[in-house]
């Protein structure tokens, strides 16, 4: 439920951009960085409610830099690529590839091993994904950036698997909350740059400010939040299946807010990735053990969380 939540609210994102993006003419690094420099206070406000002591700053800055790296490079070639192929292409390459991407990177480096019939509902719930936004009309852009937003959005589906792989391995060591308020912060340091390059926050018009905030308080602080609690209770590979309700809530969002038809392929699709979603149930309830391997718990060095 929580990974599902927080995919949700991550889906809701991709309209938000867009609307930015249209009535601002701004970047996708300036977005990612506005977001990120409103939700870091949020999170760590979150943080400090806890009465355990913090992390040290040795023990939290590299955890931070990791997951704030995959993140940023998620954000700055999602957003970019948006912007380029429309959102219905971003999210197909980058949010139904990214499962694939974190089933390689969990079996290689958290040594997850997937049961039979988590591996069909990860193949189902690609296929449904891909079904419900193919099926939306007016999905991209023209053909002259299509590589090139095809490109970026791999390279966000691969950040996305990476970040999912890694956020499971330091739940081990870090509570949700914090270890997503330092990712944030890494990310402001990360993306300063680059957004200084494209104008910086105040590139943001007034016109854009109700999205960044809305961006900034829910996908960018809450959903990472929860998805990190999810984290936590599930292994990597499931989580990406249920990460695939994101590109379906943007899909939504596209019939509801831009008028975008999914028609009868778009609902056959969301059939399946129903079926997905309910056979990784099963999975997790018949063999727990085996599904859901949940790893050891790394003592923390001393006055860490």
């Amino acid at each position: 439920m929580l990974v599902g939540l927080a995919a949700i609210v991550f889906g809701s994102s991709a309209a938000a951009v867009r609307v930015f993006l249209e009535e601002t003419g701004s970047s996708g690094a300036v977005v990612a960085f506005a977001q990120s420099v409103i939700a870091a206070p949020l999170l760590l406000a979150a943080g400090a409610a806890s009465r355990e002591p913090w992390p040290s700053l040795r023990e939290a800055a590299p955890a931070a830099f990791v997951t704030g790296g995959l993140v940023s490079g998620f954000l700055l070639s999602y957003f970019t690529a948006i912007g380029m192929v429309g959102v219905t292409i971003a999210s197909v390459v980058a949010i139904c590839t990214a499962p694939l991407f974190t089933a390689m990177l969990a079996m290689t480096v958290l040594r997850e091993r997937p049961s039979g019939g988590m591996l069909v509902a990860l193949a189902l719930g690609v296929a449904g994904t891909a079904l419900v936004l193919f099926a939306r009309d007016g999905a991209g852009a023209g053909t002259g950036g299509l590589v090139g937003g095809v490109t970026l959005s791999l390279v966000a589906g691969l950040c996305f698997g990476g970040e999912n792989v890694a956020v499971r391995h330091l739940m081990a060591r870090f509570d949700p909350v914090r270890l997503a308020a330092f990712t944030t912060c890494a990310m402001i340091v990360l993306l300063a740059p680059i957004a200084l390059l494209h104008g910086g926050i105040v590139a943001a018009s007034i016109e854009g400010w109700p999205w960044l905030l809305y961006l900034a308080a829910f996908p960018t602080a809450l959903a990472p939040a929860l998805h990190n609690a999810g984290l936590r209770r599930l292994a990597a590979i499931p989580v990406s299946i249920v990460g695939l309700l994101e590109p379906v809530t943007a899909a939504a969002l596209g019939l509801l807010v831009f008028e975008e038809v999914i028609g009868p392929l778009g609902a056959a699709g969301a059939g399946l990735l129903l079926v997905a979603l309910g056979l990784l149930y099963l999975t997790q309830r018949v063999r727990p053990e085996e599904a859901f391997p949940v790893p050891a718990v790394v003592p923390s060095s001393e006055g860490s969380a």
